[in-house]
């Protein structure tokens, strides 16, 4: 949902629909709201959230808006979910590539003998949980967490608030 705000003594219109070649890009607005500025001008704008969806043009498409409005701004609504969930994804994907050398297991400090034997057996599993629980519990793999668990914030894709990554 795109918040516009526009300086304008026009309301907008519930929708507009201009027309590029054979196709139609249907503007709605909603939730519109009148405002005026807080400066010495006092000029009236109106606030509104903005969808936007394109489709094939028809000469029955306005008609068909307006007796099912309601379907087709759900539908612009949830292409712009999509859209933007899409997006917030691939960045949280990027996040996640950055950090997966971290959990690499050649960069993890263990030390494996060559020839292990039953009296260095216990050492050598309690070295590898050591380090392996350094890496997994660590600062890297809760801000790991944390991009993985994007989707699940209150307010997404609109409001996304990624985690900070750590030092090392």
């Amino acid at each position: 949902m795109k918040k516009r705000k526009t300086i304008s003594g026009t309301k907008p219109p519930l929708y507009s629909i201009n027309i590029s070649g054979e196709d139609a890009v249907i503007r709605f607005a909603e939730n519109v709201t009148q405002k005026q500025t807080e400066d010495e001008t006092k000029q009236t704008y109106y606030e509104y959230n903005s969808y936007m969806l394109t489709v094939k043009n028809r000469s029955n498409l306005e008609n068909d808006i307006s007796s099912n409005y309601d379907c087709w701004l759900n539908e612009a609504k949830q292409i712009e979910y999509n859209n933007l969930a899409a997006e917030v994804r691939a960045k949280r994907d990027a996040l996640l590539a950055e950090t997966d050398k971290e959990f690499a297991l050649d960069r993890v400090n263990l030390t494996i003998p060559e020839k292990v034997t039953a009296s260095t057996m216990l050492n050598v599993i309690k070295d590898i949980f050591s380090e392996l629980g350094t890496v997994y519990n660590g600062s890297m793999a809760r801000y790991r967490q944390a991009l993985r668990d994007i989707p699940q914030q209150e307010g997404f894709p609109y409001d996304v608030k990624y985690p900070i990554k750590p030092n090392s």
